[in-house]
């Protein structure tokens, strides 16, 4: 009877509506839930038998959830340096326990029970354990960067690559000078000495070590301040002689053995160039083509590494961005020099590559982790779990695994955090419209209740 079916479509309504109530509800409880997407009721007819042209049998509404993950919420800057959003498509990889792995970055160790799963709640803060945790207790995923090095990540393309990012134990190492960079001037008017021979009394390495007794004084000298394998400080010098025209002599030196004097580093006599312009000349400069890198012999009782190997960055051929000679005072203009002492560990920062680098008090850093985001191609289409978790569906698609910013990828923004996507207005604007609703379906089966009072009142 039709009005039978009119009171099951009221109760199908106010069940439908009733849904649709509940997730206006968890949208508004969840308006401030970091990564949070909202749902929403998608309502589709529900058909009891076919109407023909002259009879209607009342069906009804049905009610499914959608999610809309697809939709980008708002990033907002966080003042913690662990959190991070994804700017556009993707998720963090996260599991429900620690995995661990090799230290060269071979196969992950998956915890027994772990459960690998996605989220956009990057609220990510380091545990008593070292481990980056969310909000909702699950680990961050990364590939480990590879020794010694640690330029290269192991990223596989495969999530059982991956590992839990553990910034427990770091250590600064101690960082050997590579590099000396220099801008000098060496004053074109400064007198030629035409009895140099960079060996024996006439040399200026007798002359520093002698304190001038002997030797000859050079016109200009600088010591710099290297590292070694070990982060010890030591001075390497070089003193400049002119010796002819736009012709400086150079002798690198310094304490090789430890016991207090100088000594030679290259075999003089060796010479800085320059052009009439007063620019370098690296062409005919033996000292910068002997001495590329620059070999610093320390003596093995030191117990560091020997010898030390060092770039000399002092110009380019025919420009004036190094080394000059020019009719001002000989002086140092500036400089540069790497390598550092061991330091202790501070911080982390992050890329928009999902690069992980531990920072040290030494002012070094060093890669750790990269942090891959998955895409799929429904992402509305995964499975919806507790603290913001989505897993894996046939309605999703597999995961497609990517470094940060390719292959579709959002970029990871570090210091950020995505919020919910649920817009408030939006949500109260819906609950009148469901509150109506559910009140007009109501009416139906008041309605149709008092019709049938009225048919069993035909019998009296």
């Amino acid at each position: 009877m039709s009005l039978y079916g009119a009171m099951v479509s009221g109760i199908l309504g106010l069940q439908a509506q009733t849904q649709q109530m509940g997730m206006i509800s968890d949208n508004i409880s969840n308006v401030n839930t970091v990564g949070y997407k909202r749902s929403a009721a998608q309502f589709s007819t529900l058909i009891t038998d076919a109407p023909t042209a002259t009879s209607y049998t009342p069906g009804g509404v049905q009610a499914r959830p959608r999610q809309f993950v697809s939709n980008q919420g708002v990033l907002a800057t966080s003042s913690n340096t662990t959190d991070m959003g994804i700017q556009g498509n993707g998720f963090f990889v996260v599991s429900t326990l620690p995995v661990t792995g090799p230290a060269n970055g071979g196969p992950a160790t998956p915890t027994s029970g772990a459960t690998i799963g996605y989220t956009r709640a990057g609220n990510f803060t380091v545990d008593a354990n070292g481990n980056l945790r969310n909000a909702s207790g699950y680990y961050l995923q990364g590939w480990p960067a590879i020794p010694p090095n640690n330029t290269a990540f192991a990223n596989s393309q495969t999530i059982q690559q991956l590992r839990t990012v553990n910034v427990a134990g770091l250590s600064g190492n101690a960082v050997p000078t590579a590099n000396i960079t220099a801008r000098v001037n060496l004053q074109a008017s400064t007198a030629i000495n035409a009895t140099y021979t960079g060996a024996g009394a006439t040399g200026m390495l007798q002359y520093i070590n002698s304190g001038g007794a002997t030797g000859i004084a050079p016109n200009f000298q600088r010591t710099f301040q290297v590292y070694d394998s070990q982060g010890t400080a030591r001075g390497v010098t070089f003193a400049f002689l002119k010796t002819a025209a736009n012709t400086w002599s150079v002798e690198a030196m310094a304490d090789l053995d430890g016991n207090g004097t100088q000594d030679l580093i290259n075999t003089p006599p060796q010479t800085i160039n320059f052009n009439t312009d007063g620019t370098l000349n690296r062409t005919t400069s033996t000292f910068l083509t002997n001495n590329s890198p620059m070999v610093v012999n320390w003596a093995a009782a030191l117990g560091i590494t020997t010898p030390q190997n060092i770039a000399l960055n002092f110009g380019t051929n025919g420009l004036a961005d190094g080394f000059t000679q020019f009719d001002s005072a000989s002086a140092l203009i500036n400089s540069t020099v790497d390598g550092s002492v061991s330091g202790t560990f501070t911080g982390v920062s992050i890329n928009d590559q999902g690069v992980v680098q531990a920072l040290f008090d030494n002012g070094t850093r060093r890669n750790i982790y990269q942090i891959p985001v998955v895409t799929f191609i429904n992402p509305d289409g995964l499975q919806s779990g507790q603290g913001n978790l989505y897993l894996e569906t046939q309605a999703s698609g597999t995961g497609n695994i990517n470094v940060a910013g390719t292959g579709g990828a959002g970029f990871t923004k570090a210091n950020q955090l995505e919020q919910s996507n649920v817009d408030l207005a939006t949500e109260f604007t819906n609950m009148i419209v469901t509150q109506r609703a559910y009140s007009a379906n109501g009416k139906t089966i008041q309605t149709a209740d008092e019709m049938l009072t009225e048919i069993i009142n035909l019998k009296r």
